[in-house]
């Protein structure tokens, strides 16, 4: 069974209409024929989508059309020969109902950009989505299909090898494929819950070096989403695509085999074209923002946090010299704060579900000596069709960051509403507008 590793929602994207212009006569009426090369091996009826795919085997190389249907995928990639014959489709399976789901997402995101939208909102639940996506874009390829492809662990060659050798015989694993396919379950029927507790999650139910990787990916980095500034420029896919990124990376030699291997390496940015004319691009969070950074506090910790990362390991010009430093995006905004005078947020909203009234949260602020503060006077209102317990106002205030003191104690009645009750909150993602080449997530 042909199996892809780049989605055919993706792939579509991408695609053209097949015609059938392998003779002058076959040629639309007003078109000038031209001969199209296509793999003898597959065979293409009008009007079935097909890429342009480069023949590497070829001297000198040439662009043949190949159905979507039949490109950057491989025989039973992610077939579980382990499991009885009924379920080992049981990755891929998952894989369709995944896809299912985000396809909607990128289908708005494409689509109000073509429809010259400033720009879209996200839901958390959505965002989320996206996120744990654009990972397994990069999880399921081709190059970690390679990394655990082996039919017994003592042929296990990466880097991490002997920490490997010891997580697959503590937890029983035959193969280090059923690794890949329990690593891959795991964070597609993953719940990413806004208090974070899906983090402690992973790690305990997944390799524990993949599982850091994966909240790195989604925890660490910005979305934001681009296009060419030259309107004649195109994005293309590759089969390692999704695996670039833009960083440093530190080598030395090794003792024992006298060769150079990576010692460090750190990611500035990762990539996912998600059609020719829009690309995602993920961010560090180590690069200045500077509306979080007019917070003193919050400057502070990103500084701590990049003299560790980058500055102590690859030097202090590391961060500066990355090729997409003064790359002009910032981060998306959300339904619940506001930016005043380039600053630190000092109004909050929230909005919730399962309650025909809404209530709300409300912070006051004040300017005091030119300077913007947060006032330690929080006032709480809300129905009492969904009050809220003192535990959920503290989570909610600590999430974005205010320090703040309680106007009131609530009742001991309110700690029986959980955290559930909250609903997605929403992201702002704006379209770039031309010449502009960025739009900022």
């Amino acid at each position: 069974m042909y199996q892809h590793f780049v989605p055919q929602f993706l792939l579509r994207n991408f695609s053209h209409p097949y015609e059938d212009a392998t003779t002058p006569n076959s040629a639309p009426k007003g078109k000038k024929w031209r001969k199209r090369s296509v793999r003898k091996d597959v065979k293409l009826f009008p009007g079935d989508p097909v890429v342009h795919s480069a023949a590497l085997t070829k001297d000198p190389i040439e662009l043949v059309e190949m159905p979507v249907k039949r490109v950057l995928g491989q025989m039973d990639m992610y077939k579980d020969t382990n499991q009885p014959p009924p379920k080992q489709q049981h990755i891929e399976n998952m894989f369709g109902c995944l896809e299912s789901r985000v396809s909607g997402i990128f289908r708005k995101i494409t689509k109000g950009f073509e429809a010259g939208d400033s720009g879209l909102w996200l839901t958390r639940k959505e965002r989320n989505e996206v996120r744990k996506f654009l990972f397994l874009l990069k999880y399921r390829g081709s190059g970690y299909h390679r990394r655990f492809c082996h039919p017994t662990p003592e042929e296990y060659d990466s880097d991490d090898r002997e920490i490997f050798l010891e997580y697959i015989a503590e937890k029983g694993f035959v193969r280090p494929i059923d690794v890949w396919f329990h690593n891959l379950k795991t964070i597609m029927e993953l719940e990413m819950d806004p208090a974070g507790a899906w983090m402690e999650t992973v790690r305990k139910s997944m390799y524990r070096t993949d599982a850091e990787m994966f909240i790195m990916h989604t925890q660490s980095f910005y979305m934001s989403i681009c296009t060419p500034e030259d309107p004649s420029d195109e994005f293309i896919i590759t089969d390692a695509c999704f695996n670039v990124f833009e960083g440093r990376s530190l080598y030395a030699n090794d003792v024992r085999t006298k060769q150079p291997g990576i010692v460090s390496f750190i990611n500035f940015h990762e990539f996912a074209p998600i059609s020719p004319k829009l690309i995602i691009i993920l961010r560090s969070s180590l690069f200045p923002v500077p509306e979080e950074d007019a917070d003193p506090e919050q400057k502070k910790i990103r500084n701590e946090l990049r003299a560790v990362a980058v500055d102590n390991i690859f030097g202090h010009e590391a961060l500066k010299s990355s090729l997409l430093f003064d790359l002009p995006i910032k981060k998306a905004r959300n339904s619940y704060s506001t930016i005043i005078r380039g600053g630190s947020p000092t109004e909050f909203w929230g909005d919730f579900e399962q309650s025909k009234r809404i209530p709300e949260i409300e912070v006051l602020a004040m300017e005091i000596e030119h300077q913007l503060r947060i006032l330690e006077h929080v006032e709480i209102r809300g129905f009492d069709a969904t009050p809220f317990s003192e535990d959920q106002v503290f989570e909610i205030l600590t999430r974005i960051k205010i320090r703040a003191k309680f106007a009131k104690v609530l009742e001991h009645k309110m700690k029986a509403r959980a955290l559930e009750e909250l609903k997605t909150v929403f992201f702002k993602y704006t379209y770039p507008t031309p010449p502009t080449s960025l739009y900022n997530i």
